[in-house]
């Protein structure tokens, strides 16, 4: 018994750990979701022509596409001093609220200059908290999905350890996949 509660102790905090990370991101998805109206009729009133939009499109979803590997504590402390230059110099409201979501995403201060180049004027606000907006829905899907694969993984595991769900005549079983969810089960101590 003692050990059974151990156990259920330990996949009770490793199952904790991506439910509070999906109800947190789903919090924030929320809010986020909840400001778009203002931010969509700032971008609707912009005025840009689709050919900008599409060069916009381009920069923003070729970061969706290629994302970048984590950045050390001083790099990202760089990246975040170089942006919110490049933000200030452009007298741009709020522009700290940006940064972090163009760090995590590796926008850098030419990408932004290049943006700045396409849209030309005093669109650039609007557009630069759309391209922020568009990124953190984003990372904040991928969270989501991240925190529920792993519950389902840690689900999984539990099931075919425990036997769950079979018979009970004997039959073969791969014994690499019992040590792999045995590992999965078992991470909070390893």
């Amino acid at each position: 018994l003692m050990a059974l509660g151990k156990l259920s102790a330990g996949l009770a905090h490793e199952l904790n750990n991506p439910a509070s990370a999906i109800v947190r991101s789903a919090k924030e998805l929320y809010q986020n979701v909840h400001q778009t109206p203002e931010k969509f009729k700032a971008v609707i009133t912009a005025r840009i022509t689709p050919e900008q939009t599409d060069k916009v499109n381009e920069i923003l979803f070729a970061k969706l596409r290629n994302p970048i590997d984590e950045l050390s504590l001083l790099d990202r402390q760089d990246a975040i001093d170089d942006l919110t230059d490049w933000l200030d110099d452009h007298d741009i409201e709020d522009g700290d609220d940006l940064v972090e979501t163009f760090v995590d995403y590796g926008l850098i201060p030419d990408e932004l200059s290049e943006i700045e180049e396409i849209v030309k004027g005093e669109s650039l606000p609007m557009i630069l908290w759309w391209i922020e907006s568009t990124l953190s829905l984003e990372k904040l899907v991928n969270e989501i999905q991240e925190s529920a694969g792993r519950i389902s993984e840690l689900v999984s595991s539990v099931k075919e350890y425990s036997h769950m769900d079979r018979g009970s005549a004997m039959e073969y079983t791969d014994i690499r996949d019992g040590i792999k969810n045995t590992v999965l089960i078992l991470k909070h101590k390893i």
